[in-house]
């Protein structure tokens, strides 16, 4: 494992399943992403679209730029807090999906 791997706190890693998954935090956010004002009749304003890599990035309550998910975590669903703090769970795959057809338009 190199240097650039090794999670530098320990709340960088969140432990699913007996096994320790680090979170994947950006500098910056991609120019290519897309906000995500409305899904599902819901409305948002953390969350982010980058198509070129098909993953969805939340700006945390700390101001951290988080990637929520990415196609090698494998992960089937996605939670998401509204505008109104109510927690919004959906298919990962589907969301990205609808998010392309959405972008395509």
């Amino acid at each position: 494992m190199s240097e650039d791997t090794i999670p530098k706190k320990l709340s960088e890693i969140s432990l699913t399943k007996g096994k320790a998954k680090v979170q994947e935090y950006l500098t910056e956010l991609p120019e290519s992403a897309v906000q995500i004002d409305e899904y599902g009749g819901r409305q948002f304003d953390r969350y982010y679209y980058e198509p070129e890599k098909e993953r969805i990035i939340m700006i945390t309550v700390t101001g951290k730029i988080k990637v929520v998910n990415d196609k090698e975590r494998n992960s089937k669903y996605i939670t998401m807090c509204d505008v109104e703090g109510k927690p919004r769970s959906c298919t990962y795959s589907k969301m990205v999906r609808t998010l392309k057809e959405l972008l395509k338009q």
